[in-house]
């Protein structure tokens, strides 16, 4: 799993499908963007997508950072991302230029938008 170093605290950093919903919540809400707006333009800018996971790991690990102090803050304000063993960072960043925000399941659909397949239970 992917971690970021932020001031000091090495931090999980978690694929958007995989976020906890307080955090996405936490996210929509601070950012006044809906999450479908959000995986667009973490896809259209590198910068936004590594805020956007900072502002998540953060928020998971019980931190309450602010989405506008991230934004206007410096990048060194954001982390940075911690390789791991084994890791193999082309391949690490050609998934993250492919899609940033990794929702890879089918049936998987932002909290704003209807699921096109849901699943039985």
């Amino acid at each position: 799993m992917a971690k970021i170093l932020v001031n000091g605290r090495e931090l999980v950093v978690k694929p958007i499908h995989k976020a906890r919903n307080r955090d996405l919540i936490e996210l929509q809400v601070q950012s006044g963007l809906k999450l479908s707006e959000i995986m667009e333009r973490a896809k259209a800018s590198d910068l936004f997508a590594t805020v956007m996971c900072s502002f998540l790991a953060q928020h998971n690990a019980g931190f309450q950072v602010k989405w506008n102090d991230l934004i206007d803050g410096t990048s060194e304000d954001l982390g940075e991302f911690v390789t791991e063993p084994g890791d193999d960072p082309a391949k690490a960043e050609a998934e993250a230029e492919a899609n940033p925000t990794q929702p890879d399941s089918a049936t998987l659909a932002p909290v704003d938008e209807p699921n096109p397949s849901p699943t039985p239970e």
